[in-house]
């Protein structure tokens, strides 16, 4: 059971390695596109 938990561990935060380095890339490269784009919807 303990080595089943620690396999879902592993895969969560594999998941949240990816979401916190797509954020990152968003912050970084996108920005002035996301905020000209934000504008423009409103």
């Amino acid at each position: 059971m303990e080595n089943q938990e620690n396999i879902i561990e592993r895969k969560v935060n594999k998941q949240v390695d990816k979401i916190t380095e797509a954020f990152e890339n968003i912050k970084s490269r996108d920005c002035a596109k996301i905020k000209s784009y934000l504008k423009i919807g409103k």
